[in-house]
């Protein structure tokens, strides 16, 4: 955010610190737009939108892969939301006449993607007018640590080993009150 209470990037859930510090010089350069007085109005929204979009493509491939969904996500998003998710890429990839079908990397997109797109159809909205919550909302509401006990598919190992779920607290998360 800015100065001006503008959201100029959002990143939901945790980012390695070499893939944060590249999305902060992203930031930076576009309150350099918005403080610009010679760009129109228009021109900035537009530039906001392209400058997120071009981001993208100078993400390295460690982020990229940093950044794939984990098999429980996946998951969710197809089973759960496959008409009306944006985080299936290409659902083409996905044969959803099996019962438990195999979900490639491929058919979804990574979380680094996901969030420049999101906010790249949020150009230089006010804190107060963006909604953080519907923005970081993908995958399930479980931080599922099962992956130990899973095979390459995703598929469960051991049937009867004891596993533990963790409820994430970020759905009901609020900043602490100002003090």
């Amino acid at each position: 955010m800015n100065a001006d209470g503008v959201v100029l990037h959002c990143l939901a859930g945790f980012w390695n610190s070499a893939d944060l510090a590249g999305e902060l010089e992203l930031a930076e350069r576009l309150d350099r737009v918005w403080n610009d007085r010679s760009i129109l109005p228009d021109q900035k929204l537009a530039l906001f939108k392209r400058m997120q979009m071009d981001h993208v493509n100078f993400h390295s491939s460690d982020m990229v892969a940093r950044s794939r969904l984990q098999s429980f996500d996946k998951r969710f998003e197809f089973e759960a939301r496959q008409r009306s998710s944006d985080v299936i890429a290409n659902a083409s990839l996905i044969d959803s006449r099996d019962s438990h079908p195999y979900l490639p990397d491929e058919a979804f997109k990574t979380t680094d993607r996901l969030m420049h797109e999101r906010i790249a159809a949020r150009p230089f909205v006010l804190y107060d007018n963006f909604d953080v919550a519907k923005f970081a909302d993908y995958g399930t509401m479980f931080y599922d640590k099962h992956e130990n006990n899973m095979d390459e598919f995703g598929q469960m190992i051991d049937g009867e080993a004891k596993m533990t779920t963790i409820k994430s607290g970020m759905r009901n998360w609020a900043p602490p009150a100002p003090r």
